[in-house]
């Protein structure tokens, strides 16, 4: 089995800056010089202050002695930013001397690498460093067995094929999006497939995509197929805002043959396109519905000025401007009297409440309904069961439950119920009253 190597052992004392035993100094601040080698992220350090100033400095910086009297950061800018910035004169250091370039670059790495959260870029940054370092190690005769790269995965505890992507995005792409990256508008996945893709298509996509903040992967994996190839569509779509366009990447051959404007929007021809892009679709499928839900409305208006519904609702509303009325403040009657415009969605009263109706006038249901003289007519309204009871298989208005309900129902044996094929099938309601005024045609 191949032997680890020894990061430690690379380091020497540099190692073991972290351990107790280290011995601190106190070293004004204008005597250390920052590290023009450091690449982490130094700027925002307001937090770092207020904890500082609440609990004091609970990390020394670490620094590499030039002479007696100038030092240089290995370990701690964000740390010496927040203290300058402070106005504090000095601050407590561990101060390493005699280190090689090699071992203070290790150091810079090492130390920064476990102080905070790392972003993409910086880890990349690190990994691309750390390969340069060990390389150069191994030229100035150390032992170090393996693989580089497997060394560097080792050393950020991270997989070597991590490491890979690291060096690709770090090696091959372009400043615009490294930035895009370092904003978080671009995740890994998304930058990785972008370094796949040579410097000028890089270039078209994020001019393509200059108002789409976070392209996925699977996104520029698409784009960049045919970018190097078509002038294509646009990547977003001009209706929605921060989403890209779908199916570009079937229109691109359109566009190059001059058949297809590149954006749906933009043709009058997308209903037998096979390219059409998703909104469109979705789009041209709404309108047709709204165009098929709006042509059924017009049929069932047509069909309700011809119903025996509007005729029972006319002669409802004619019953109500009876002036045997005019004192009744009930909810039914005021209702009916405000409405002004009859629809076959109107407010229409429950059954309970037209019975009472044709009780407070005097007529029976069917005079109430407008129905026409070949009904039977109604001798009286509510029975109260099981003081009444129907005929033997007489169909009824049944009211049942403590709700009020209302069903039309069979009264046979003793019971109610419903024909079901030759079969008479009783049912368990309640039934408190029943009438003939609205039987079963």
């Amino acid at each position: 089995m191949a032997r680890k190597f020894d990061l430690a052992a690379l380091m020497g004392d540099v190692s073991n800056l972290d351990t107790p035993e280290i011995v601190t100094q106190q070293i004004p601040l204008s005597q250390i010089e920052a590290n023009d080698r450091n690449f982490y992220e130094v700027e925002d350090v307001t937090e770092l202050k207020e904890s500082i100033e609440l609990i004091g400095l609970k990390q020394p910086l670490v620094v590499l002695e030039v002479d007696d009297t100038h030092y240089r950061l290995i370990a701690g800018h964000r740390r010496y930013k927040a203290l300058t910035e402070l106005g504090r004169q000095s601050a407590p250091c561990v101060v390493q001397r005699n280190l090689t370039e090699t071992q203070e670059q290790l150091a810079l790495i090492l130390t920064n690498s476990t102080a905070r959260e790392l972003t993409y870029l910086e880890k990349a940054e690190q990994a691309v460093r750390l390969k340069r370092l060990f390389i150069k190690r191994r030229e100035e005769g150390a032992e170090l067995p393996g693989r580089i790269r497997d060394m560097v995965a080792e050393a950020m505890q991270e997989s070597a094929s991590n490491i890979a992507r690291m060096e690709a995005i770090d090696k091959h792409l372009v400043g615009e999006w490294k930035r895009a990256l370092k904003k978080g508008h671009i995740n890994a996945s998304t930058a990785y497939e972008l370094s796949k893709l040579d410097k000028e298509a890089q270039k078209k996509l994020k001019e393509a995509l200059s108002d789409y903040t976070a392209p996925t992967a699977k996104v520029i994996k698409t784009a960049g197929e045919i970018v190097q190839d078509y002038p294509f569509a646009p990547l977003v779509c001009p209706e929605l805002s921060n989403s890209p366009c779908t199916r570009y990447k079937e229109r691109a051959a359109m566009v190059a043959a001059g058949t297809c404007p590149g954006c749906c929007h933009e043709c009058d021809h997308t209903e037998d396109c096979p390219a059409l892009c998703g909104v469109c679709k979705n789009r041209i499928a709404a309108e047709q519905r709204r165009s098929e839900f709006k042509e059924s409305e017009r049929r069932a208006d047509e069909a309700y000025q011809h119903s025996a519904y509007r005729q029972a609702q006319q002669a409802i509303m004619k019953w109500v401007q009876d002036e045997r009325l005019d004192d009744d403040q009930s909810y039914t009657v005021r209702t009916l009297r405000s409405t002004t415009n009859l629809n076959r969605r109107t407010w229409f009263p429950s059954l309970d409440s037209l019975f009472a109706l044709a009780d407070a006038l005097g007529i029976t249901f069917s005079e109430l309904l407008g129905l026409t003289p070949e009904l039977p007519p109604c001798t009286s309204e509510w029975h109260k069961y099981p003081i009444d009871k129907p005929d033997d298989g007489e169909t009824v208005l049944c009211r049942y439950g403590h709700k009020g309900n209302f069903r039309v129902l069979i009264y046979q044996d003793g019971a109610f119920g419903e024909q079901l094929g030759n079969e008479f099938v009783s049912l368990p309601f309640e039934v408190s009253y029943w009438t003939r005024a609205y039987p079963e045609a």
